[in-house]
């Protein structure tokens, strides 16, 4: 826990819970590609990781011009 404090001072985690008795959990978090791994890495051996970027209204915006539509 002394982990997951660190990381909501430090404003990387914007969000984290932990799914009762199925030994899962989530954690929403903001930061480049390089700060996102480094953030999970400090967590191995004790947690696996899968993420998933998403993207906000604007920059699918963004995206989508520039792709000519």
């Amino acid at each position: 826990m002394a982990m997951v404090e660190k990381d909501f001072e430090k404003g990387i985690f914007k969000d984290w819970g932990s799914i009762t008795s199925e030994g899962r959990g989530y954690a929403i978090v903001e930061g480049s590609d390089i700060e996102v791994a480094l953030m999970t890495e400090q967590y191995v051996p004790y947690c696996h990781f899968e993420t998933h970027p998403i993207m906000s209204a604007s920059q699918i915006e963004d995206m989508l011009k520039a792709m000519g539509g």
